[in-house]
């Protein structure tokens, strides 16, 4: 049996209070809460399906992106889009948009300057455009813009990355991007004061992106972006097995409510036009081909993407581009008069 003296009680009851006094030290309160800054928890949105959060992280978050981290997110072709996560876990895909109703309504929270005007909403298009304003009832082929008899037939402002009639497509089960096909949409806005991974990374990619692929631009910061992604959709009109005949394509616009640009990324083209423009039921070819540029509406001005729309070089805007050195990649600046970006 062990015997303690005075003096040993006396070491033992100082060693166990000096090791309560480093434990409670060492952990935290049950209160106290870890600043967001030390805790930086680093996502790879860009290989994801699932959306990050939808609001605006605290400004203390403090994410900086490596230059390393950049030229990844750069070598990319596309931008983020998601189809999981979210309000309703399908992160930016847009449920409501399909055949038989073609169109979504977007509010900005911000201005959005266009061709000599200024837009504060769009709608969506299933049929590979933002809209700013009515359409005509029918259209002839090949396109012409601006339309001739406005105002007595509607002459509509648009940004089209792939004007053509569409309907959704189908997914094989041996693609390697399994995101589900149809229409994705999504906004970023406040740029210059987000502080969270995703506000920063969006940010940084897109002030790089414009700055190398536009003469003038050295100095433009974007604070707001929309991210509009048409994924494997096939032509109207076309037989049961043609929706197995996709394109994916997207359309970033980025403003400071001053100058705006537009980034179209196209990486995959199979079919060129519907069968009301003259195409093949089958294929999707033959006929007159997509209309690829802007129109400001009202009568007044219109740019068309030569040589590449409603022309056989359409199959071009995959392996050639203005900006940034990718082929598939084109750049516009957009906001008083359309200018190309630097071609490579």
């Amino acid at each position: 049996m062990l015997r303690w003296n005075g003096v040993g009680v006396v070491c033992l009851l100082l060693a166990m209070l000096i090791q309560a006094v480093v434990a409670d030290e060492v952990k935290p309160s049950p209160t106290e809460k870890v600043p967001a800054a030390k805790v930086k928890e680093f996502k790879d949105y860009l290989h994801s399906r699932v959306a990050p959060p939808g609001h605006i992280a605290p400004r203390d978050e403090g994410y900086v992106i490596t230059e390393k981290r950049l030229k990844e997110i750069q070598n990319e072709l596309m931008y983020w889009y998601f189809d999981q996560g979210g309000d309703n876990n399908h992160g930016d895909y847009q449920t409501t948009i399909h055949s038989s109703s073609p169109q979504g309504n977007k509010n900005f929270t911000f201005k959005l300057p266009f061709f000599g005007f200024s837009f504060n909403y769009t709608r969506v298009n299933l049929n590979g455009y933002l809209e700013f304003s009515d359409p005509p009832e029918h259209y002839t082929y090949p396109l012409v813009f601006p339309i001739k008899e406005w105002p007595n037939k509607n002459d509509p402002s648009f940004i089209g990355v792939f004007f053509s009639k569409c309907r959704i497509g189908l997914l094989s089960p041996t693609d390697a991007d399994q995101r589900m096909p149809g229409v994705y949409y999504r906004v970023e806005s406040n740029l210059e004061h987000r502080t969270d991974q995703f506000g920063v990374e969006v940010r940084e990619r897109v002030l790089r992106d414009i700055r190398e692929g536009n003469v003038g631009a050295e100095t433009f910061i974007p604070k707001h972006v929309v991210i509009v992604t048409w994924k494997n959709v096939s032509f109207a009109g076309g037989i049961a097995s043609s929706l197995h005949k996709t394109n994916t394509f997207q359309m970033v616009v980025t403003t400071d409510e001053v100058t705006s640009y537009a980034i179209f990324n196209y990486e995959l083209i199979t079919w060129t036009t519907h069968t009301e423009a003259g195409g093949d039921t089958a294929t999707g070819l033959g006929g007159f081909p997509a209309f690829i540029g802007f129109n400001a509406g009202n009568g007044t001005q219109s740019f068309e993407y030569k040589p590449y729309s409603q022309s056989p070089k359409i199959w071009d805007l995959t392996s050639h581009g203005c900006g940034n050195g990718l082929p598939g990649r084109h750049i516009f600046h957009m906001d008083k008069q359309i200018m190309p970006g630097k071609c490579n």
